[in-house]
């Protein structure tokens, strides 16, 4: 047996501890040498990926349906910084440009994909969302673009200076002095000193210009208007769309200009503009789509001419003579959806002709009370057109009957007025022979009784016109409810439609509220109701409703 020293036995142990050492270093070599090699291979083969060997054509169009896809920050109702809803900013075409080059190639050479230009505001990403936007302008170069500013309100909430505690900004002026002073300074970090996005080199073709606030108006957002405005070129705009929580009851807040004196009084703060009247008019004469909401240009502005869509919803004063004139300055008009407390000034004896809509295909005035709905309905003329019709309005109302009789309407949808005692029947309505579809919402429900049922009941001493029977495509009803089973089957025989779809209705049956559904009907009709109408299709609250772009309440 050899023995070794101490010495002689450390060195045998180090000595293989180092060559088992050197083995694992060779064998990591190897597989890392293997694995950049795949590397290397896959990086200089990229083409053979599938979608890499696609046309640029293909690729192209699948890029803006990407880009079609994402959600417009713009057309978020209610846009606040939470869990609940958070805020969705624009990711493409930003990151379509940084897979690869030869995508990022074929993105910047498509003018399309930047057209559309996303500015939101009063967040931490503001100040890059400006600089994007330079980006995008320079990129969609010939094509026109179209501008959305957009102040999500992230910071609504500002926290007191002498505790941890936080409430909600009221308007300016209503709170403690701490509290709109950390508000404007969150505001003045949070976006750009000044607007400069569009440069004199470069002068696109404004098409469309957005500005939506959803907290509380400040002058960065006259400073954005006035850079977007500054910068139109002549007959450039299209599209006008101001949809901000400013504004009186029921009396207009005007977009004022640097030397405006005038009757409507002076404000150098929001909605105070530092451009002339000259710029202003200039700007948005050439506007056909003109959706406004919490501030306006003067009722006789030249914005209000030539227009092919008007929508005007948040119910501020207006004279008759005011509104004939901008109404008869738009011949071109396809869709209305107003407003407004019509004050009338001129006499009963008044001879006028009505303007001529030829063109009208819409009209929603389904906010507007009964009274200012038939002042309005008697100044138009509509065309051959076929009419969709949106109303509040008393069914025996002589000015529908007028209206309906001279014009093409082919849709209707309805609620009763509000305010009143008593609703009347439904089948008392006169509907033209030419209707296809009818929409009823909310009928025999009292808005005075916490929209408690109210009956419909007859009065006798009122003539009811006797119509020939409808022959209606479809007719819906909404939240409505009947005293009796005699009263809803006269009114649908009235209308006879070949589709009846029922939502959250509701009819008394022995002695009982009950929701309307099939079973209700099989009985009510002794077991057999397909002469009643072909198809009957009975929804509940808990469905979506039928009419989607039928918004029970005004919008906010």
């Amino acid at each position: 047996m050899v023995s070794i020293t101490s010495a002689e036995y450390l060195f045998v142990v180090t000595h293989r501890g180092s060559h088992h050492e050197l083995h694992s270093v060779e064998s990591y070599k190897a597989t890392f040498s293997h694995a950049q090699a795949m590397v290397n291979q896959t990086s200089s083969n990229t083409a053979n990926a599938p979608i890499t060997v696609l046309p640029v054509e293909i690729l192209t169009h699948i890029f803006q349906l990407a880009l079609a896809d994402q959600p417009c920050p713009f057309q978020t109702e209610y846009h606040w910084n939470d869990e609940d809803n958070p805020v969705q900013l624009p990711k493409y075409p930003d990151t379509i440009a940084q897979v690869c080059s030869r995508w990022r190639r074929i993105a910047v050479a498509c003018p399309s994909l930047w057209s559309h230009i996303d500015i939101v505001l009063s967040c931490p990403l503001s100040i890059g969302f400006h600089d994007r936007a330079k980006v995008h302008v320079t990129r969609a170069q010939p094509l026109p673009i179209d501008i959305y500013i957009i102040d999500p309100g992230i910071y609504r909430e500002a926290k007191k200076s002498n505790n941890n505690s936080s409430f909600e900004l009221d308007f300016p002026g209503a709170g403690p002095p701490d509290e709109r002073k950390v508000w404007n300074e969150l505001m003045r970090k949070n976006n750009p000193e000044n607007f400069e996005f569009i440069s004199p080199e470069v002068m696109p073709r404004i098409r469309t210009l957005g500005l939506r606030v959803h907290y509380q108006c400040h002058a960065i957002h006259s400073r954005a208007l006035e850079h977007c405005l500054t910068n139109c070129l002549p007959g450039g705009l299209r599209e006008l769309n101001i949809n901000v929580p400013y504004g009186r009851y029921f009396t207009p807040i005007f977009l004022q200009p640097e030397a405006y004196s005038g009757p409507h009084g002076r404000n150098r703060t929001w909605p105070w503009l530092a451009l002339s009247e000259r710029q202003l008019e200039y700007a948005w004469a050439s506007v056909v789509t003109l959706h406004l909401k919490g501030v306006y240009p003067f009722w006789n502005s030249a914005a209000y001419h030539g227009l092919t869509e008007l929508r005007l919803p948040e119910g501020h004063r207006i004279s008759d003579s005011e509104l004939v004139r901008f109404l008869g300055s738009s011949p071109q008009l396809r869709t209305i959806c107003c407003n407004f407390r019509i004050r009338e000034t001129y006499h009963n004896n008044t001879v006028f002709s009505p303007i001529a809509l030829k063109e009208l295909e819409v009209i929603d005035l389904m906010n507007m009370s009964d009274s200012s709905v038939e002042t309005f309905l008697r100044w138009l003329n509509p065309g051959s057109k076929p009419l969709q019709l949106s109303l509040c309005c008393n069914p025996i109302s002589v000015v529908l009957k007028d209206f309906v009789s001279r014009s093409n309407v082919r849709e209707i949808r309805v609620r009763p007025p509000l305010w009143e005692d008593k609703i009347l029947p439904l089948a008392w309505f006169y509907l033209p022979l030419q209707l296809r579809i009818l929409g009823v919402d909310g009928w025999g429900v009292n808005p005075v009784d916490d929209w408690g049922p109210s009956p419909m009941t007859p009065q006798h001493d009122q003539p009811v016109e006797t119509q020939s029977p409808l022959d209606l495509d479809a007719l819906y009803m909404l939240s409505c409810y009947f005293e009796d089973f005699s009263s809803f089957e006269e009114f649908v025989k009235k209308c006879a439609p070949q589709r009846l779809i029922l939502w959250d209705c509701e009819i008394s049956h022995s002695n009982t509220k009950s929701r309307i559904d099939l079973p209700l009907l099989r009985s009510a009709a002794g077991g057999d109701f397909s002469q009643l109408c072909p198809s009957v299709e009975c929804l509940t609250s808990s469905d979506s409703k039928p009419l989607p772009d039928w918004e029970r309440y005004p919008p906010m």
